[in-house]
Formats: structure tokens, sequence, C-alpha cells
């Protein structure tokens, strides 16, 4: 292991570089690949319960509420949203620093940069919580009154 000073100018190298044309191809791709993973594993180990409807008509593929519904594709939706979060919340950070370096002089171009990040986190957030907390897991505790 190579012993590295303090202040030497190799610890204000990057560590590992990404091109951002790759980081939002790989963002973009993981909610489909989680879904289209959610889809083939309802059709092959729960397709009767993925296709059912009260109304007794016959479905050939799931909904996309009743393929991340089931036990394990659940899991697998999850997942594939909470590794699509995190490069979006690096990106909303990364618009504001390159914001606020673009209009410093400029009061009304910052306090819009400051919305927009904030805009970028609640949407993020409201998708995890969207995926995170199902109302289906928590739905007969709480409409009967009992504690979950």
């Amino acid at each position: 292991m190579q012993q590295v000073p303090y202040g030497s100018v190799d610890r204000d190298k990057p560590l590992i570089r990404v091109p951002f044309t790759r980081l939002a191809v790989i963002t973009v791709c993981l909610p489909l690949l989680g879904l289209i993973a959610c889809v083939v594993l309802a059709l092959l180990y729960h397709y009767n319960d993925a296709t059912y409807t009260h109304c007794q008509v016959p479905n050939y593929l799931p909904s996309i509420s009743a393929a991340i519904s089931l036990t394990p594709e659940r899991y697998i939706w999850r997942f594939s949203i909470g590794l699509h979060s995190a490069p979006r919340f690096l990106v909303a950070a990364a618009y504001l620093s390159f914001y606020r370096g673009r209009f410093s002089r400029r009061l009304k171009e910052q306090l819009l940069s400051g919305i927009t990040f904030l805009l970028a986190l609640s949407e993020n957030v409201g998708l995890l919580l969207l995926t995170y907390v199902s109302s289906t897991e928590t739905y007969s505790k709480c409409l009967f009154g009992l504690k979950p």
C-alpha cells in the first residue's frame, strides 16, 4: 500500500469517473428492467393471482400494479426504484451547484434554482414514499383500528 501525504495533489483527483450519459441511461433503465422482471416473474410463478379480476374477465398479461404487488416482485420493484432514486438526488444536487455558480449575482435566478432543487427533492421523495409505503400491506389493520 502506498502512503501519500495528506496535502498532496493526488488527494483532489476524482476517485471514479462515470460519463453522464452512461449514468443517465443506467438510471432510466433501472425501473424498466425491474418492471420487466416483475411481469415475467408474475407470469411464470403467479399467473392466476396476477391476472385475476373481480369481474371474471380473462386477462393474459397482469396489470402493472398486480405485477409489482406480489411477494417477491414487490421487493424487486422497491430495490430498482431505490437504486433509481440515488442518482436522481445526485443530479438534483449537481444542477443546484451548477445554477448557483452560473447565476451567482442574480437573486431571482438564485431563488428559482433553489425552488427547482426543492421540487426535484419533493418529486424523488414522493416516488420513494409511493413505492415503499404500500396501502395493501397496512390497509386491513388500519381499517379495523388495529395497531400494525
